[in-house]
């Protein structure tokens, strides 16, 4: 079974938002779907976890497959400041 992945697009002053985690690497906010969570959740939880934001609203765009993963993209609108935490670098 493929690993379930969200992943979330925040666009801020006509920028989209990304993050670098440890490894060096710049990616969209997102992370694994936690068994008792929609979609949607785990969606609005990784983006609060590894920005600081919290999300106004979050619109679901499409599904993609990896030979790995499930991603489920969705755009948010946010507010507060973004600011590094969890598995983001500061």
């Amino acid at each position: 079974m493929k690993r379930q992945r969200a992943t979330v697009i925040v666009e801020i002053d006509g920028k989209i938002l990304l993050v670098e985690n440890r490894g060096g690497l710049l990616l969209l906010p997102g992370g694994g779907i936690n068994p008792d969570e929609s979609h949607a959740q785990a969606a609005a939880r990784e983006l609060a976890e590894e920005t600081s934001l919290l999300s106004d609203s979050l619109q679901f765009l499409f599904s993609h497959e990896s030979q790995t993963n499930c991603h489920h993209v969705f755009r948010a609108s946010a507010r507060g400041a973004a600011l590094a935490g969890d598995d983001a670098m500061a």
